[in-house]
């Protein structure tokens, strides 16, 4: 997002602000995409039960829970 902001900022005559504001906009769709796409590609391991998901269970559950809170 920084790039972004930075080559507007460069590019044209906008105020940091308005770079800020137009990067925000651009990048927080492939930012929100790429996350769920993580959590939703995951949710198997996360539900799973049984004697296969006991090695696999106690990395999803922490990995899943960080991915949930930077994302808002």
């Amino acid at each position: 997002m920084i790039d972004f902001a930075l080559e507007a900022k460069k590019s044209g005559e906008k105020s940091a602000i308005d770079a800020i504001y137009e990067a925000c906009l651009i990048r927080f769709r492939p930012i929100m995409m790429t996350t769920m796409a993580a959590l939703v590609g995951t949710l198997p391991s996360l539900l799973a039960m049984g004697q296969e998901a006991r090695p696999v269970s106690p990395l999803v559950w922490p990995w899943w829970g960080g991915c949930c809170l930077a994302s808002f």
